[in-house]
């Protein structure tokens, strides 16, 4: 590891942009870079001269956290740059030096992947130059499928597909994505692409098996599935067919056995776990439906809003803080309010999406809601005129 050392000394020897400004030994930068060149072999070399796993995993890990390092000192070095009143020509030079640096880093970076994954610390953060490489090549793929699959994936499913991917892209560089969620959602894109070239008219079926097998377990995606399945079974209107569908749904993917190791957020429940417990709710929401001896055709009436899911949990979370709504269980407060109520975007809704959003109110919901209640105050005015 001594040449990894020696290119860390030199880096904080000789690039500083104050000192590269006024750095005559030119031999010095060029003796840096055919180091940094060197990375590569004399890396491998250095793996290859020991069998010890414990020594390779270390080595591994020491030459991935000095890259990062290495790689967020010269980003630090290229914004000091901007700072320096130094010629134009000469600032071209100097980010040039920078440029040929991060490429070599980068091709050790991505060998190192490579070769080694089974070592590769998947919690540390990507460089900055390879997390940029990345979000190009995921922004291109995902406009190549969203192109080809546009008349063929459903709206619902595209919504939900794309939403992790649009939340990595919107992350800022001063906080990178680790390399295991990139890294899984660039590996996911390529696989649905290849699936769907190959697929014929069940393409939507197979890739949203192929999501749940390789644990895609974002809960928008989940929502976004749960709606897209409710829609085509809510066009039989008998509500003992609709069970039997979902029934036979949950049945599907409870003998899926999920990739090991494959997730997309290590921290949330598994895609299964999460379609058994809305499949669950659903199923148990129809089912006292056909029970209520209360109604002659076995269906609670329910009353259509004007609101987005998003909004009315924002308008139940008011009414129960305010008192006008009294619940000393919030779970079947929530298992009866999706009952109740039908959304403006979606026939039916679940007690677990009708949770999430009660809890997270969104800031778009809440500021409609709030011209809502305006409009209520000024008609209430009115009122006994």
């Amino acid at each position: 590891m001594e040449f990894l050392q020696l290119i860390v000394t030199k880096i904080h020897a000789y690039l500083k942009p104050e000192e590269l400004a006024e750095n005559n030994s030119e031999e010095e930068l060029l003796t840096l870079i055919e180091y940094a060149g060197q990375l590569n072999w004399q890396f491998m070399n250095h793996l290859l001269s020991t069998q010890h796993e414990d020594h390779t995993r270390i080595s591994v890990t020491n030459a991935q956290i000095t890259i990062v390092m290495l790689s967020n000192k010269i980003q630090d070095y290229k914004k000091e740059l901007s700072t320096i009143a130094i010629s134009g020509n000469k600032k071209k030079s100097i980010l040039a030096i920078y440029a040929t640096l991060n490429n070599h880093f980068y091709q050790f970076y991505e060998l190192l992947h490579t070769s080694y994954s089974c070592y590769f610390n998947f919690t540390e953060q990507m460089p900055i130059f390879s997390w940029k490489l990345r979000a190009s090549e995921i922004t291109a793929n995902l406009n190549l499928f969203k192109q080809a699959s546009t008349n063929h994936l459903h709206p619902l499913l595209w919504e939900g597909f794309q939403f992790p991917y649009e939340e990595l892209l919107n992350s800022s560089e001063l906080c990178t994505p680790n390399y295991a969620v990139t890294y899984y959602l660039q590996t996911i894109l390529s696989l649905s692409m290849a699936q769907y070239e190959q697929s014929d008219d069940y393409a939507e079926e197979k890739i949203i098996d192929s999501l749940v097998l390789n644990n895609f377990n974002s809960p928008v995606f989940v929502e976004k599935l749960l709606i897209y399945y409710n829609n085509i079974y809510t066009a039989n209107e008998l509500i003992e067919t609709q069970i039997i569908c979902w029934k036979t749904l949950l049945q599907h993917f409870g003998r899926m056995l999920q990739h090991a190791h494959e997730v997309l957020y290590e921290q949330l429940p598994t895609i299964n776990i999460q379609l058994s417990k809305g499949i669950e709710e659903i199923i148990k929401a129809l089912e006292l439906r056909v029970a209520n001896e209360g109604n002659i055709d076995g269906v609670i009436p329910s009353i259509q809003t004007n609101l987005t899911l998003s909004q009315l949990a924002v308008m139940l979370r008011l009414m129960v803080e305010s008192g006008v709504i009294q619940t000393n269980n919030n779970s079947e407060f929530f298992k009866t309010a999706v009952l109740l109520f039908r959304t403006r975007r979606a026939t039916d809704i679940t007690a677990g999406s009708l949770s999430t959003k009660y809890y997270n109110p969104n800031q778009t919901a809440t500021t409609i809601i709030k011209d809502y209640l305006i409009m209520m105050l000024n008609n209430s005015k009115n009122l006994g005129e």
